[in-house]
């Protein structure tokens, strides 16, 4: 499958049936955030608040997670390229105002606040990941 052929089936995808069939992902993915807020604030005992732009990267993640198993499988990087999109869309709508998790700090603090320490994410370049471990 060609790059051009991936992004035709991501645009059906997430243009198409899936669109009709959950509404927009703009809808869809803040309806989700919110239900993962509630989980996330229940079982970390803590206020979490996830917008619908970290649903396209955690769902994103998900699809790479698959894809270190089983890389030859076509769909799956259709649904990351869908993922991607709405991700662009969403963030570009709210004029980049969204933060991952909902975090001023952005994902470093996220991963601080679930316990993990960032040790490749370099803190004073905006959480750029640095070449050195």
């Amino acid at each position: 499958m060609t790059r051009t052929e991936t992004l035709h089936a991501a645009e059906k995808a997430v243009n198409g049936d899936r669109q009709g069939d959950y509404g927009t992902p703009e809808n869809n993915f803040k309806n989700i955030a919110g239900f993962w807020s509630l989980y996330l604030s229940s079982k970390l005992n803590k206020d979490i608040t996830l917008q619908p732009v970290d649903v396209a990267v955690l769902l994103d993640l998900m699809k790479t997670a698959r894809l270190i198993q089983s890389p030859g499988k076509t769909d799956t990087w259709i649904d990351k390229a869908g993922y991607a999109a709405c991700g662009a869309e969403i963030v570009s709508e709210t004029k980049g105002k969204e933060t991952l998790g909902g975090l001023s700090g952005g994902f470093s603090e996220l991963l601080t606040t679930y316990g993990h320490e960032p040790p490749l994410w370099d803190k004073a370049t905006t959480d750029v990941i640095t070449t050195t471990p």
